[in-house]
């Protein structure tokens, strides 16, 4: 009796896995099924987003270079001693009635950035030389007007003591 209940709980118990694995194919088919509907409707909305994102940022860079594009130029140059040919550090190089100027590096070098385009005058000056004017330096959109310096030594008569 013992080995008839046995087999018979082991039938249903069989027939249970079997139905419990056939439930589980089952479910993993409409599972892969529903999957690939919703990738191809992400697909189809995507290809769709894909190219209203890909105008819209060619776009926003047109914008942003149109925005951004130059309405400044620049004077660059270098300042050195007329007598020997020697950079001069600290020389203060400005534009006459702006506040826009620059001071020189240890090798003479100097820039002035956001010059607006138009017609200029330069001036350098430095305790120990003879101030310097440079007429009509034309600057121009995005470009780099190059105007080299030479200065002469002045000497300074003070008073007596």
């Amino acid at each position: 009796m013992k080995r008839q209940n046995i087999q018979r709980v082991m039938s249903i118990f069989c027939r249970h896995e079997f139905f419990v694995i056939w439930q589980c194919e089952v479910m993993k088919v409409l599972f892969q099924f529903r999957r690939e509907r919703i990738y191809q409707r992400r697909k189809s909305m995507s290809s769709g987003l894909y190219r209203i994102s890909i105008c819209v940022g060619l776009l926003f860079l047109l914008m942003a270079s149109i925005c951004f594009a130059g309405t400044t130029g620049k004077i660059a140059g270098r300042v050195i001693e007329k007598e020997n040919g020697e950079p001069l550090i600290g020389v203060n190089v400005f534009i006459k009635g702006s506040s826009l100027g620059g001071v020189t590096d240890i090798d003479g070098y100097y820039a002035i950035l956001n010059v607006p385009p138009g017609t200029h005058v330069v001036i350098s000056s430095m305790v120990g030389y003879s101030p310097v004017t440079v007429n009509d330096v034309r600057v121009f959109i995005d470009q780099t007007s190059p105007v080299d310096i030479k200065m002469s030594q002045q000497v300074i008569e003070t008073g007596t003591v």
